[in-house]
């Protein structure tokens, strides 16, 4: 949301006023803004993150059977969290800027593709996976929450 200037009201006065006027601008698609990016990654996503997780275990192992400690664990889901961050960065970098344009003004990005295409030109492969960071400490975190280790 933009921060208002001296005098001025905020956009939104909350989430429902926020939905409200999303819908009423945009229709109900308006919801749904730079969904395509990160939806057409989640298959590859879940899949390396198994993958992951399996060679973190692995990694940790004696012998194939031995069992891990829960510390163990987080750290064969950190790892996976590595592996699901190569794809999820792009992916939330676009949605994030797809989604902060507004309806009333000339949109700068025409969809998933434009916005990819256009962030490489002005910063090359940086620019798109800028946020990366944070992208792999909530995916880190996201794991951890799925095998229960508090």
């Amino acid at each position: 949301m933009p921060i208002p200037g001296p005098n001025e009201l905020p956009l939104y006065s909350g989430t429902y006023d926020c939905a409200k006027k999303t819908v009423t601008k945009e229709g109900i698609r308006g919801l749904y803004k730079g969904m395509g990016a990160p939806l057409s990654g989640v298959a590859p996503i879940f899949a390396i993150s198994f993958f992951g997780y399996s060679v973190g275990k692995k990694l940790q192992q004696s012998f194939p059977d031995e069992k891990l400690s829960t510390l163990q664990l987080f750290y064969a889901g950190a790892f996976s969290g590595i592996f699901t961050t190569a794809i999820m960065a792009p992916g939330e970098r676009i949605k994030c800027l797809l989604q902060i344009q507004h309806a009333d003004a000339k949109p700068k990005y025409s969809g998933p593709l434009d916005c990819a295409k256009q962030l490489y030109r002005e910063g090359g492969l940086r620019s798109i996976y800028k946020g990366t960071c944070a992208t792999l400490l909530r995916g880190i975190y996201t794991i951890c929450k799925k095998l229960n280790i508090d």
